[in-house]
């Protein structure tokens, strides 16, 4: 047998196949809304036990699928209050899970009647492994997605992840939030969504230190 038989590849495959391995450098999304479809839905258990609900979406872009996402999974449940915890009480209903999950179905027109609980899977989130599991029934529906172009201003310019794109909300044609979410990028300069991610104690006092030396080497005669 050839290599391409016991790879079990076939003949046109491998001559569909590009020859080369470079890939094209990140594009930025701009902030606009995109037709899109639901790649996946996930429920999956974080590193405290609560769910968390988890949704990417899967976009053309100049000819290449991107997925993008909300920026942050969202917890079904808030933060327990000291009296939740005495009686060893899960937080209340976290009002931002609910609305994400029934945009999500507006958007779809799915019944969640209709949804069913599929395979399993593992989620990383914030360095832990967590199991969790598919919600079948919205994938490949079509949606709008209001998508940002977001910019940590605690990276320097050309640093890794310091432009990304994320999903701000889901609807459909002609619904209201897409005037209202083009009203808010109209206000952003440049369409850039800014914010100050987080930055470790370590970062901080070497950028700090970096920021002196550069302050008293335009001091020096040479």
């Amino acid at each position: 047998m050839s290599l391409l038989e016991n790879l079990g590849i076939s003949t046109e495959e491998f001559q569909a196949a590009k020859d080369s391995t470079v890939t094209e450098a990140f594009e930025v999304m701009p902030s606009g809304v995109y037709s899109g479809k639901v790649k996946e839905v996930i429920i999956y258990k974080n590193k405290f036990g609560g769910d968390t609900l988890k949704i990417n979406f899967s976009v053309d872009f100049n000819g290449q699928e991107r997925v993008v996402s909300f920026r942050d999974d969202i917890g079904k449940n808030l933060k327990q209050t000291d009296e939740e915890k005495k009686e060893n009480k899960p937080g209340k209903i976290n009002e931002g899970f609910v609305q994400r999950l029934k945009s999500l179905c507006s958007a779809t027109n799915v019944d969640l009647a209709d949804v069913k609980e599929g395979a399993a899977t593992e989620v990383n989130s914030y360095g832990a492994k967590c199991e969790g599991k598919f919600y079948l029934g919205f994938n490949d529906k079509k949606v709008k997605l209001l998508v940002r172009h977001s910019q940590d201003s605690n990276k320097a310019e050309g640093e890794a992840y310091r432009d990304s794109n994320d999903v701000e909300g889901v609807t459909s044609a002609n619904h209201e939030d897409i005037e209202k979410f083009n009203a808010k990028v109209e206000k952003q300069a440049d369409g850039i969504f800014k914010y100050k991610g987080y930055v470790k104690d370590g970062a901080k006092k070497d950028s700090a230190a970096q920021e002196e030396v550069k302050e008293k080497a335009k001091n020096l005669d040479f």
